[in-house]
């Protein structure tokens, strides 16, 4: 069926390829367009990571969230391991924030969303990983994030998503990003900010406008607190979810002092952050 929906995984349906990955864009027969991302290993794993990868897209499947790409199915034979996934036909976070210089309650509604999805995936299937990259991160319908790679990988700590999240944070905020010629990659990455926060990270034009350092100041903190490994403690899901939600408000009300309050405002204050 995924041969017939790629004529025959040719290359004209060849999207994207990494070591030892390809992906490709299949029609099947309904017209439903897909995503097939195919595994070059499949000769060399064992019978024991064959089942582990069944029982991972077992849980795969029944992942069902607006801010989660949804997985369709998988495929296991001796000539072809694949896992399946509706197809968005639309750009990348990354490819967005550097195309269009989107506006901050824009950045910031869709951070708001990833995190919604990352909280669903930690109250329902904790074990499920993800890679929490702006060019994994895919923009549907009326620019609604989907987070797009997904692993069933037990070790795959609550700590360690934050971390991620606050990474994908700071590269919103800041319009730079981890691969940009840092050495030490997202490590260096996170000390660069740290090193020109708060003022040198701002562009002169966003300062000018009312309340946008006072907002990007705050997102910033927030990042580098998710970021911060010598913390005891990082925030929580609930507590970024607050804090994106505070800042969002705050440029509805830059925008418009006389807008009311979002409806739907959760009732709780925002997590309060200092720098350092």
């Amino acid at each position: 069926m995924l041969k017939a929906a790629t004529n025959g995984f040719s290359k004209k349906n060849l999207v994207a390829k990494s070591e030892g990955i390809r992906i490709y864009k299949g029609v099947l027969r309904d017209g439903t367009e897909i995503r097939i991302e195919t595994y070059l290993d499949n000769n060399k794993i064992s019978r024991e990571k064959r089942r582990d990868f069944v029982e991972e897209c077992k849980v795969l499947v029944k992942l069902c969230h607006k801010n989660l790409v949804q997985v369709l199915g998988w495929c296991d034979n001796r000539r072809l391991r694949a896992v399946v996934t509706e197809w968005i036909e639309g750009e990348s976070v990354e490819m967005w924030v550097s195309r269009v210089d989107p506006p901050w309650k824009h950045r910031m509604k869709v951070l708001m969303r990833v995190v919604e999805g990352m909280r669903y995936s930690q109250e329902e299937w904790p074990e499920v990983g993800y890679e929490l990259k702006s060019s994994n991160i895919l923009l549907g319908e009326e620019r609604e994030p989907l987070i797009s790679r997904f692993r069933v990988e037990d070790q795959s700590s609550c700590s360690k998503k934050v971390y991620k999240f606050g990474v994908l944070l700071l590269e919103m905020v800041t319009n730079r990003s981890p691969r940009q010629g840092f050495e030490r990659g997202e490590a260096g990455f996170v000390e660069w900010v740290r090193m020109h926060y708060p003022d040198n990270l701002i562009d002169e034009k966003r300062k000018r406008k009312a309340g946008t350092l006072d907002q990007a100041t705050q997102a910033i903190e927030l990042g580098l607190m998710c970021t911060d490994l010598s913390r005891e403690m990082q925030p929580s899901l609930d507590q970024m979810f607050d804090n994106l939600t505070a800042i969002y408000n705050s440029i509805l009300a830059s925008a418009s002092p006389y807008r009311k309050r979002v409806h739907g405002d959760r009732a709780t204050g925002p997590l309060h952050v200092q720098s350092g």
